[in-house]
């Protein structure tokens, strides 16, 4: 005779996991009642990955008797986390955020716990509390001190490695370049960025009409910038583009100044050409800052007068 299923019965031994029913989760090692029509309700969240296995017991009911219990065992297996890095152009002896240059991600939402730092060549430097990191070592932190940490560029090209712990496993290393040129003769390649994190007086030379200058302080830099044309752009990524006011420019055909404020922060940038018929524009860089490029001029045809016989 095949009667229909009344009812369901769960159990959960372990503790580490839970049923949930009905988006309620259901305590360990209590008997949970379902009826048949609400077993969609029904779902299991495992634990944290890596934790021990949960035990968990089913039985059914068919309005006369319930079947014996059934066992089995739900085991939450541990994704790594991953990071997320990119490279980097500035001028040698600019100073970086460790937190700044990565970014840690875990599938099943564990905590970061620790980081793992390399540094492949003596260029630059990483920075724990204060303290010079020597090259060709791993350095681990724990993620509490990821605040405390921070690179510092050199002259030329530094490749670096970094992953993250998830108080289980090791993530990937991923690499990345930090590349420092010379205060004297910076330039920013077609579709490139040059971040510049404090204090600089570098000479900025865009190469082409799609780079990016980054000035994380833009108060404090007190360098040049030429070749800026087409869209180049300036990120002044501590001025509010909310609050941001129109940028004005006072100079000759051969320099200026470059003024840009939101009515707190006033960064002056000393332009090498000829802006004075220049149109700068703004808009948001995505982040809270302040974009500022020089649009091409606007091409206006002459229409030929007509011919009259």
């Amino acid at each position: 005779m095949n009667d229909p299923i009344t009812q369901y019965a769960f159990w959960d031994t372990g503790g580490n996991g839970h049923w949930v029913v009905n988006g309620v989760a259901q305590a360990a090692n209590v008997e949970i009642d379902v009826a048949a029509a609400n077993l969609s309700q029904v779902s299991y969240v495992f634990g944290p990955g890596g934790s021990p296995s949960d035990t968990l017991y089913v039985r059914a009911n068919d309005g006369s008797e319930w079947s014996s219990w059934k066992s089995f065992t739900a085991t939450a297996t541990n994704q790594a986390p991953t990071v997320a890095v990119s490279n980097v152009v500035t001028v040698s002896g600019q100073t970086f955020a460790a937190a700044s240059l990565v970014t840690a991600t875990d599938a099943d939402g564990d905590a970061i716990t620790k980081y793992a730092l390399w540094d492949s060549n003596t260029n630059g430097r990483w920075n724990v509390g204060g303290v010079n990191e020597p090259a060709n070592t791993e350095i681990d932190i724990t993620a509490a001190q990821l605040s405390l940490t921070t690179y510092q560029a050199g002259s030329g090209t530094d490749q670096l490695w970094i992953r993250a712990n998830d108080g289980t496993a090791w993530g990937a290393w991923q690499s990345f370049n930090v590349t420092g040129e010379s205060p004297s003769s910076a330039t920013i390649v077609p579709s490139g960025t040059l971040e510049l994190t404090g204090t600089s007086n570098a000479a900025v030379t865009f190469q082409g009409s799609t780079g990016t200058l980054k000035l994380d302080n833009s108060a404090s830099f007190s360098g040049t910038v030429a070749g800026m044309t087409g869209s180049d752009a300036i990120d002044f990524a501590n001025i509010s583009f909310a609050n941001v006011q129109t940028p004005s420019f006072s100079g000759d055909s051969s320099h200026g100044t470059l003024t840009v404020t939101d009515g707190t922060v006033t960064a002056s940038i000393a332009l090498l050409g000829n802006y004075m018929a220049s149109t700068f524009t703004t808009s948001s860089d995505g982040h809270g800052g302040t974009l500022v490029v020089d649009p091409p001029a606007t091409q206006v045809s002459q229409l030929a007068q007509p011919q009259h016989a």
